[in-house]
């Protein structure tokens, strides 16, 4: 009786282990939309000077991957954030300079990630995403002002991640912070306020660890299950 009840309770429990794990051949097709706004507004004396600024960002990062074995995903995501920003304030001799920027960025790479439901319907998982890097911003202001950054590189990150399965074939999905590094050369190029100088430009390379887990990391989206 005792060796019945045991075999009873492994075969549940490798029944809903296995229920629980996302197969392999499963194929994911998905991504996430992301959309910031922040305006700030600052003053300083002895002069009453107010400077105000405005910025709007918009990202999109569709992603495919292919699950190799259970909870193991082998994938390709690419992302494009659009920036667009505008200030207005002050200098010492009381005229307004305007600034209007707008900017471009891409990444482009393979990712991997591994899964650990916890039901039979949400789960945690592991991302790592490495790849290329583009970017190019342009800065129009007062007297003619210009400005022009120009970008390329490398980054690797590892995000932790929830999803949740309202339906069986459909995920939404939540990522929050991440660690890694990157290294990126920057171009730049930049009229001076006086007409009659000439433009400067400027070339240097950013490289670095980090890690980051404010509130603006939080990044959601869904994604189609096929074959789950």
């Amino acid at each position: 009786m005792n060796k019945c009840i045991c075999a009873a309770a492994l075969l549940c429990g490798s029944a809903l282990s296995a229920h629980a794990q996302i197969k392999a051949g499963t194929v994911l097709l998905g991504g996430g939309l992301n959309f910031s706004n922040a305006r700030t507004e600052s003053s300083s004396s002895p002069a009453i000077q107010t400077t105000k600024s405005k910025s709007t960002q918009f990202s999109l990062v569709p992603q495919a991957g292919y699950f190799l074995a259970d909870n193991l995903m082998l994938g390709f995501e690419a992302s494009y954030t659009h920036s667009s920003s505008k200030q207005e304030g002050f200098d010492y001799l009381g005229t307004l300079n305007t600034f209007t920027g707008k900017g471009n960025g891409y990444r482009l790479g393979p990712l991997v990630r591994y899964y650990k439901m916890v039901s039979d319907n949400a789960g945690f998982f592991g991302q790592v995403a490495a790849g290329y890097s583009s970017g190019h911003s342009e800065t129009e202001g007062t007297n003619s002002y210009a400005a022009t950054d120009k970008s390329k590189g490398g980054y690797a990150f590892l995000m932790p991640g929830f999803v949740y399965f309202p339906l069986p074939k459909l995920g939404l999905e939540a990522t929050f912070g991440s660690v890694g590094y990157s290294k990126s050369t920057w171009e730049s190029s930049a009229t001076s306020f006086n007409p009659q100088e000439p433009a400067r430009t400027s070339k240097n390379t950013e490289s670095g660890f980090g890690a980051t887990f404010a509130l603006s990391s939080l990044s959601l989206g869904a994604a189609f299950y096929l074959g789950r």
